[in-house]
């Protein structure tokens, strides 16, 4: 098994089980995408620790009568969260990857 596919298997079992698609990953602020008949999990990443580099936190906004998911970015206090993330002593590096967006 090539290493995308093993990548997938765990998405694509919990679909199985679930009986749900699963949409998210990577996907550019301002994207829409529009589904058919679910039921869907949407997945717009985590708000605070984004992984494609750009450090703004990442929601999404689904629009359950028009069937449509738009991927959005917001700025947020970034040294605010990293001073919050150093007083509560946690590792320094959570801190430094916030601005990072990884």
């Amino acid at each position: 098994m090539r290493v995308a596919e093993q990548a997938q298997r765990p998405r694509r079992d919990f679909q199985r089980a679930h009986g749900v698609e699963l949409v998210g990953g990577t996907v550019a602020a301002g994207a829409t995408l529009a589904y058919g008949e679910g039921p869907y999990i949407v997945n717009p990443g985590s708000v605070g620790q984004p992984r494609d580099g750009d450090p703004r936190a990442g929601y999404a906004v689904v629009d359950t009568e028009q069937g449509t998911a738009t991927w959005l970015r917001a700025e947020y206090d970034i040294r605010a969260a990293q001073g919050a993330i150093r007083d509560a002593g946690l590792p320094l590096r959570l801190a430094a990857r916030l601005a990072e967006g990884r």
